[in-house]
């Protein structure tokens, strides 16, 4: 075992052993592909108001870019869900907050959805780059699904 007082030496010793031991993780000097990459893999169940369902809801999706070069979000929309094509009226287009994103930084996808009937409305949000890993990102949306059948009583109490 070495033993040193010498905190250069330490400091040196720590970061070859580190380099050596994370070489295959693009440690170091390597550099790390732009991608970006969604606060969630899918986003289900997103909440309303049953009293208010034909209000317009908004959400939120947190994205990130985790690479070493800035990643430009080419476009951002909705498609059809082959589930419920017709589901696609109920979202609204969505914004993101900043067309670039740095190394290691984050920006937000901002839409809003309505939910007619409290039936489940199902959408994917598609965003396009020039990320080096995945330039095009899928993300399912669904809403929540409450359908009662004496909804005119338990709205009452909101009128």
């Amino acid at each position: 075992m070495f033993r040193s007082r010498d905190p250069f030496l330490v400091r040196v010793l720590l970061s070859v052993t580190t380099c050596a031991a994370l070489s295959t993780t693009a440690a170091c000097n390597e550099r790390v592909p732009s991608e970006l990459r969604p606060g969630f893999d899918e986003m289900i169940g997103l909440p309303f108001n049953i009293c208010t369902e034909a209000s317009v809801n908004p959400a939120t999706l947190l994205i990130r870019n985790v690479g070493d070069d800035d990643v430009n979000i080419d476009s951002v929309a909705f498609k059809a869900d082959p589930e419920q094509e017709a589901a696609l009226s109920s979202f609204d287009e969505p914004v993101v907050d900043s067309d670039t994103l740095l190394a290691d930084t984050e920006a937000f996808v901002r839409f809003s959805y309505r939910v007619p009937g409290g039936l489940a409305q199902r959408a994917i949000l598609v965003i396009s780059s020039n990320a080096a890993v995945n330039p095009e990102l899928e993300v399912p949306v669904v809403t929540q699904e409450l359908v009662v059948e004496n909804k005119d009583e338990i709205c009452a109490d909101e009128e």
